[in-house]
């Protein structure tokens, strides 16, 4: 089994599993787990790349505390990543 990690603004998660497929804009993931010593298949999950626009309709407002104005989905992917990227998969 494999891992993949992310960082909402609360915290980490980190979920094993692999790979299933890719899409245009993200990829699918199958979580996988044991249980009772066997690999048994969990959610499967969709991991799209956010745009800005979506995070300013959807995300903004849940967001907690002073969270700059970008200019591009660039320059909020730049931000996640000097916000969250030296974290780790979980913490």
């Amino acid at each position: 089994m494999d891992w993949v990690g992310f960082h909402d603004t609360g915290r980490g998660h980190h979920i094993t599993g692999e790979l299933v497929g890719e899409i245009e804009d993200g990829f699918i993931w199958q979580q996988k787990y044991k249980e009772r010593g066997q690999v048994v298949d969990g959610y499967r999950l969709i991991f799209k790349m956010l745009t800005l626009e979506e995070f300013n309709k959807v995300y903004r407002p849940k967001v907690a505390g002073n969270v700059p104005e970008f200019r591009s989905t660039h320059d909020l992917h730049e931000w996640y990543r000097r916000q969250f990227g030296s974290r780790g998969s979980h913490y």
